[in-house]
C-alpha cells in the first residue's frame, strides 16, 4: 500500500543497499525498508511482512542473501499489518491501482483476504526466524495459484 510517510532516516544507519532497495536499522533496532523500484512505485515501511511481500516482486531480489538473512526480532513481530502483506501478495499498486484484474477495489476485498489468510500469516509471523524463511513460507502457502483460485472462488477476479 502506498504510504505517504515523512521520516528522516540517518544515512549512517543504512545497512543494506541493492537494486533500488535500502534497509536501515535505527538505534532502537527498528528496521525500515525502502525501495524506488518501478513496480513498487515508492515503497517505505517498517513492517517486515509487508516488505518481504513487496520486495519479492523485484527481479533479482532472491539473490540478495544479506536481506533474507535478517533475523526477525520480537519488536518486528509486533509491527505487522496482515492487510498490507496481502495487498502486495495479490498484486500491489500495479494490480489494484489499474483495476484490470479485480472486479472490486482493494478496500472492498481486504476483509475477504484477511478472513481467508490471516491464520497462515499469524503462524508465519510467530514461527519464522529470518526474512528468508518468511519468503519461503509465503511462496509455499500464499503463492499465485493459491491466491488466484481463491479469487475465482469468490468471484473477485475478471
Amino acid at each position: 500500500m502506498r504510504k505517504n510517510r515523512q521520516l528522516i532516516l540517518n544515512e549512517d544507519n543504512l545497512i543494506l543497499e541493492k537494486n533500488n532497495v535500502q534497509v536501515y536499522k535505527e538505534s532502537n533496532n527498528t528496521y525500515y525498508f525502502e525501495s524506488q523500484a518501478n513496480n513498487l512505485n515508492y515503497f517505505f515501511t517498517c513492517d517486515y511482512l509487508e516488505s518481504v511481500s513487496a520486495l519479492m516482486k523485484i527481479k533479482g531480489m532472491k539473490k540478495f542473501k544479506k536481506l533474507w538473512n535478517i533475523e526477525i526480532t520480537d519488536e518486528m513481530r509486533n509491527v505487522v499489518n496482515y492487510g498490507s502483506c496481502l495487498y502486495w501478495l495479490t498484486g500491489g499498486d500495479k494490480e489494484w491501482g489499474m483495476y484490470k484484474t479485480y472486479n472490486i477495489r482493494w478496500d472492498e476485498a481486504i476483509d475477504l483476504f484477511i478472513d481467508q489468510y490471516e491464520d497462515i500469516l499469524i503462524i508465519i509471523n510467530q514461527n519464522c526466524n529470518t526474512l528468508g524463511e518468511v519468503r519461503e513460507q509465503l511462496t509455499k502457502h500464499l503463492n499465485l495459484p493459491t491466491i488466484y483460485e481463491f479469487c475465482l472462488e469468490k468471484g473477485i477476479i475478471k
